[in-house]
């Protein structure tokens, strides 16, 4: 009996929630497809090579003079001084080590703009071997053969 009340709740709940209109439609851009073209790719690798590699100069000469980011606390950062600020002692201090878990280059055709998301783990340890290991997603666009955007979002692992 107990089972059965248990179902029946189940489908009435399913039907509610089944008649409920979306706040927004879900779409994906018609436009974009997987890129075939592997320089992007090759140069969001390349900046996650010199990250862990500790050399900062060879990350930054591959962001665009126009480079803007949305950073994983919600901050913006504008301009490749911005980015010198926030990331060059990081990166030229810590031993960063990037798992990567999925890497996807796409092109939107009706722009001709290249992008490349990326899902990581990450781990950072510090000069006294304090780290932290983080569950990392980012969007990179490219442009002129450089990154000028880049979205990030990070959580820690437990």
């Amino acid at each position: 009996m107990k089972k059965s009340i248990t179902t029946i709740l189940l489908f009435i709940s399913l039907g509610l929630f089944s008649q409920q209109q979306a706040a927004y439609t879900a779409a994906w851009p018609a436009d974009w497809t997987l890129d075939q073209n592997t320089s992007a790719l090759e140069l969001v690798l390349e900046l996650q090579k010199a990250a862990e590699n500790s050399d900062y100069t060879t990350a930054r000469s591959l962001f665009h003079s126009d480079f803007t980011a949305i950073l994983s606390d919600g901050s913006p950062l504008n301009g490749l001084d911005e980015m010198d600020a926030a990331f060059k002692d990081f990166i030229n201090n810590y031993n960063i080590r990037i798992r990567p878990l999925t890497w996807i280059p796409l092109k939107d055709k009706a722009t001709d703009q290249r992008w490349v998301l990326l899902w990581t783990y990450e781990q950072y340890v510090a000069s006294d071997s304090s780290s932290q290991q983080l569950a990392a997603h980012e969007m990179f666009r490219i442009k002129d053969g450089k990154i000028i955007y880049l979205s990030q979002w990070q959580r820690p692992l437990k």
